[in-house]
Parts: C-alpha cells; structure tokens; sequence
C-alpha cells in the first residue's frame, strides 16, 4: 500500500489521505473507512468515511441515489444533484446535503458507487463555509480510491 494510504477495514481498497489527515474510529459497522482533519475549520472536523452495503438484485446506482436523497430530505437537508463522476473506473452518482447539526452548517457530499454485489456509498463532511476545500479534499480522496480486491 503507497505511503499515507488507509485502508478499509475488509482490505477492498484503499485511499491516499490529504496531509494533516488520519483514520478515526467511528461506532458503526457499517462504515469501513473514516478518516478526519487533524483540527476542526468552520467549527467542524472535516471528514470522509465509506459505508459498504449489500446491493440488491435489480437496484441501479439511481434507485440507491434516489433513496438516500429522499431519506436526507426527511430530516430537513437541502438535497442538490452533483454531477456524475468516476471512482476507481467506475460508475459514481450522487448530492450534497446542506443541513444545521448542532447548530453548525454543514456541507455533505455523498457519492454512491457499486462493485460487484457491494455499493459503497462515501461521504464528505465539511463545515458550509470551507466546502470548496472539503471539494478539494473530496476529489483528492476519491481520485486516489484503489480496489484492491
């Protein structure tokens, strides 16, 4: 694995972290990757983190995209499409999410992506203020995605 690279935690693939960034440990099994900002900017911890979901039979990266943008909407986000983009070769759609949380604005782009029978759905978090380096960071990342099995 290259030098500042983190790894998922099934060793399916692996990302290059931005400088300043490490792996953080989150409390879900679904999420196979979290790495953060090493100090909050906006009054919020940058973060990127994977979740790795079985797909199921017949379901289209739009059906994935439509249902989470709906359940996003439920908790009174703001949902804005995004433009299509490849992650590792493949197929990725997705939105960002503008939404108060503890009274900060936050800024989350999520993309959805499929291999095999798995959807990887990665999430970008960044205070609304500093979302043009949260971009940065974000298309770093993704751009640095490697499958590895």
């Amino acid at each position: 694995m290259p030098a500042g690279a983190e790894a998922d935690s099934k060793n399916e693939f692996h990302v290059t972290k931005p400088a300043g960034w490490a792996k953080a440990t989150v409390p879900n099994a679904q999420i196979v990757l979290a790495i953060k900002a090493d100090k909050p900017t906006g009054g919020v911890f940058s973060n990127f983190n994977v979740v790795s979901t079985p797909g199921a039979p017949g379901q289209n990266l739009d059906a994935y995209v439509n249902a989470g943008a709906t359940q996003m909407r439920q908790q009174n986000a703001t949902v804005t499409p995004v433009a299509d983009r490849k992650i590792a070769g493949g197929d990725a759609k997705g939105y960002v999410v503008k939404r108060t949380v503890s009274g900060k604005d936050m800024s989350q782009t999520q993309y959805f992506t499929q291999k095999g029978n798995t959807v990887y759905i990665s999430t970008m978090t960044n205070a609304t203020s500093e979302k043009a380096a949260g971009d940065s960071a974000m298309n770093a990342i993704l751009g640095s995605w490697t499958w590895t099995s």
